[in-house]
């Protein structure tokens, strides 16, 4: 439904009732302070027409009606709400957006495993950022805290704490804690669209079966939905590199599968160096300079990747740019 809305040019926030161990109006109530918790404005005298005794469709399994009580503000406003009135009415959408993790979402996780955990991919909540706002173009001093370690309907939540500074958090319940995972400053676009280098004739193939065994052995297990890299070419200090992923349409800036891709892809400078041994710990990224978006990237895609940086054991860090762009470049 919020994809669907986002196509329209609309704004649409849902919320699942269904919430384990509640009973009564709780599941009801549960899910319209959701909807106030993600930044949705409510009038609470538009729940219900006076006169009338509306009630939320049926609980799936409890099969238990859950009507809604007249609010008392309710008979003063009626008049002005015509004929049709929706069940929740919505006054203004600040900057927020919020949802729970979903199977689509674990399905990802479940195919980006660091120390066989689950764990969210940063390009997935950069994507939630980015999609949060449809006019945000640009992200600097992009800032990684903590993993997400992936859980059936743990909250994630996407707002802008102070003007222009932008966080991602999650929390396993309504009643826990937000826990910080990234933090970014938004910032203006700038200069033109770069140019896609062009692919070297004379380059070095780095094996994709190598690059996902090296990354295995670090501790980074990457299942079938995940494994995006389709080709990679060395020269110098460059990658060329091809990403594929399926099309789904519940991305809208970015398909964070595509852009995960391009940072496995990276391993490959350890691999060309020779200097790699099994005990090596893998490279995680905690930090972006600047995330420029100039267009959507939904489907097949190439990247650029220049090593900024000399690869150096005794700091253990390593500096990169990437340029994304569609298979024409």
């Amino acid at each position: 439904i919020e994809v669907t809305a986002r196509r329209l040019g609309r704004r649409a926030r849902c919320s699942s009732i269904h919430r384990r161990g509640q009973t009564g109006l709780m599941p009801a109530l549960s899910g319209v302070a959701t909807l106030f918790e993600g930044g949705t404005d409510l009038h609470i005298g538009r729940l219900a027409r006076q006169g009338s005794g509306p009630s939320l469709p049926l609980h799936p399994y409890r099969r238990q009606s859950m009507p809604i009580p007249l609010a008392a503000e309710q008979a003063a406003s009626s008049a002005a709400l015509g004929s049709s009135v929706p069940i929740v009415g919505l006054r203004e959408v600040t900057p927020r957006q919020t949802g729970w993790m979903a199977p689509p979402d674990l399905s990802i996780c479940q195919d980006h495993r660091v120390q066989g955990l689950p764990i969210a991919p940063a390009a997935w909540m950069l994507e939630r950022i980015l999609s949060n706002q449809p006019g945000l173009e640009r992200l600097d001093s992009v800032l990684i805290q903590s993993p997400l370690e992936a859980l059936l309907d743990r909250q994630w939540k996407v707002e802008e704490v102070e003007t222009g500074e932008w966080s991602f958090s999650s929390r396993e319940h309504s009643g826990a804690d937000w826990m910080p995972h990234i933090q970014a400053n938004q910032a203006v676009r700038g200069g033109s669209v770069p140019d896609f280098p062009a692919r070297p004739t004379h380059a070095r193939t780095v094996a994709v079966s190598e690059i996902y065994a090296h990354l295995s052995e670090a501790g980074m297990d990457y299942g079938p939905s995940m494994r995006t890299i389709s080709s990679v070419l060395s020269k110098d200090d460059q990658l060329w590199v091809e990403l594929r992923a399926p099309v789904e349409s519940r991305w809208s800036r970015i398909d964070p599968r595509i852009l995960d891709g391009a940072f496995q892809a990276m391993a490959s400078f350890r691999l060309i160096s020779g200097a790699v041994t099994k005990q090596d710990a893998p490279y995680l990224g905690f930090a972006v300079g600047r995330l420029e978006l100039f267009s959507p990237l939904l489907g097949p895609a190439q990247a650029w990747i220049q090593r900024k940086s000399a690869l150096r054991e005794d700091t253990g860090v390593v500096r990169c740019d990437i340029l994304l762009a569609d298979m024409s470049g």
